[in-house]
């Protein structure tokens, strides 16, 4: 008998562990109440908005069906697997490193310090908290009947 990812792999093996959050079920929003396990409803995308400088200065977290932003925004999820299949070409070792750089360098210098004492910013989009909100009453009133 096993539980969990040393299941499948041995200990002194490296490994990645990951948490499937269910959002939607039958097309309707779903969350978790608990604290340590709270989700957001709905499917989202993440944009990364960018300064005049080029540099980033926030992510915002929004519904999938919200529009862009700001003209200066970069999505940040893209759809990697379509039924069941790999939908993208991954990038080998060469370009992940360039990709990196390439992000690094946008990372204001405030954020690179060993000792920084600052919080990059991460929004939700008000349709986004308006459909948390929505949805814990509505799970919070199944769970008191």
């Amino acid at each position: 008998f096993g539980v969990g990812t040393r299941l499948g792999s041995s200990a002194d093996a490296p490994n990645t562990e990951f948490v499937y959050k269910l959002v939607a079920f039958e097309g309707k929003p779903v969350v978790k109440l608990s604290s340590q396990k709270a989700n957001l409803p709905g499917a989202k995308q993440a944009w990364r908005e960018i300064d005049d400088d080029g540099l980033f200065r926030r992510d915002i977290v929004m519904l999938e069906h919200e529009p862009t932003p700001s003209p200066a925004s970069e999505p940040l999820l893209h759809k990697v697997m379509q039924n069941g299949k790999a939908s993208a070409q991954h990038p080998d070792l060469d370009e992940m490193r360039q990709r990196f750089q390439g992000q690094f360098e946008r990372l204001p210098e405030r954020f690179k310090e060993l000792e920084a004492n600052h919080s990059y910013d991460v929004i939700m989009s008000e349709a986004l908290q308006e459909l948390t909100d929505s949805t814990q009453r509505t799970a919070r009133r199944q769970e008191s009947t």
